[in-house]
């Protein structure tokens, strides 16, 4: 595994090939992360910055304005989360208390991508019902031909518990050949599990996702991977909007992009402990980003 799966897809939302990075890189694109917290593994942050790229952190909520004036200034927006509407204010699991809401925000990215603009959507699936199962998040998703189901990975021929965070990951080999993928061999995907008395979240630390012919795919999961049905949390109002894939025996697809108008969408969904909040701190251990486990990167 190679440490760039992350570099490659900003690279590649941008509108570059990795051939062409070593000098436009030159020009140092700037990426902005949109996180709900302050906290960011900022040693990670500074090798991003190594790799070429500009790297501002914004945090939702912040004073400062989230507008076009201030997302004009990147090439590259990273998304942790998105907004829910006006009518949701203040509710504990919207994290979006501030404008744009969910209308400003739709309108915003859409001009955004019209005028040539790169959208990672990284998203920190962990906290809020409507966060979990996809809701909030497939209202944005549906407009670009994806979503998120509400299922589980499993692959029994390379599970391996994290050595410090026991919880399972997966390993695939199933790179497909994209503008994006140059030199990645493998990666290491976290999975997560149910069990009595953990809670829900800890069984998606990863996810995988459903898109159209759209999208290019970038990573699939093993040939022996397959998933489950993850029951919707009990407070969930709407079981009629979950989403689940129709052959759950088929490897899902872990990564993909695809253009949009003028620009490009890339979309993976691994939580942000793995890498922006934590992925190189010993507890995290790189395993996500470059470290591997038992000695397979």
């Amino acid at each position: 595994m190679r440490s760039r799966w992350i570099v490659l897809l900003i690279v590649g939302i941008i509108g570059l090939t990795y051939g062409a990075w070593a000098e436009e890189s030159k020009k140092r694109p700037s990426v902005l992360i949109v996180a709900w917290h302050e906290k960011a593994d900022y040693d990670f942050y500074k090798r991003l910055n190594n790799n070429g790229f500009d790297i501002n952190h914004f945090t939702i909520n912040e004073k400062s304005a989230f507008d076009w004036d201030m997302i004009s200034k990147y090439n590259c927006l990273l998304f942790e989360d998105l907004p829910l509407s006006k009518d949701t204010k203040g509710i504990r699991w919207n994290r979006w208390n501030n404008p744009p809401y969910r209308e400003e925000m739709i309108e915003l990215l859409d001009r955004y991508l019209a005028a040539g603009g790169g959208i990672f959507l990284l998203p920190d699936i962990r906290s809020g019902v409507e966060v979990i199962t996809g809701e909030n998040l497939g209202v944005y998703l549906q407009r670009w031909g994806a979503a998120l189901p509400l299922e589980s990975i499993h692959d029994p021929s390379t599970q391996t518990n994290h050595q410090h965070y026991d919880r399972p990951f997966i390993y695939t080999d199933q790179i497909m050949k994209t503008p994006v993928s140059e030199g990645v061999k493998g990666i290491w995907f976290p999975t997560g599990k149910k069990e009595p008395g953990i809670a829900y979240c800890f069984a998606m630390l990863g996810r995988p996702i459903d898109v159209s012919s759209e999208w290019q795919v970038v990573v699939r999961g093993s040939d022996k991977s397959f998933t489950k049905n993850l029951e919707a949390p009990a407070s969930t109002a709407d079981l009629s909007k979950m989403v689940y894939r129709p052959d759950q025996s088929k490897p899902p697809t872990l990564m993909a992009i695809r253009e949009q108008d003028k620009g490009r969408l890339a979309l993976c969904v691994i939580d942000p402990i793995f890498h922006l909040h934590a992925g190189t701190s010993w507890v995290h251990a790189g395993v996500v980003l470059d470290k591997g486990l038992q000695g397979r990167k």
